[in-house]
């Protein structure tokens, strides 16, 4: 377990009110990032605003909790050509 909580404390926090969540998306590249449990309404409207740009690109996500951090994973869509 040691490993893993080095792991999840490597993981990039966002400050969902200094960057767009849209920039993050434009790069297109698969990853991760966390943001404060506080911001988690936050990270849901920032998600609701960048549909558009998930759709065209393709991207998929899942959010994770853990302690008092919420983990948003971003990765290409596996389905998005069926």
């Amino acid at each position: 377990m040691e490993g893993t909580k080095r792991s999840y404390r490597k993981i990039p926090k966002l400050d969902l009110r200094k960057v767009k969540l849209a920039d993050v998306f434009e790069k297109n590249e698969p990853g991760v990032f966390r943001v404060k449990e506080s911001d988690e309404q936050l990270l849901y409207d920032c998600l609701e605003e960048t549909q558009n740009i998930r759709q065209e690109k393709h991207i998929a996500y899942a959010i994770r909790f853990r302690g008092k951090s919420v983990y948003c994973v971003f990765y290409e869509s596996p389905f998005w050509d069926l």
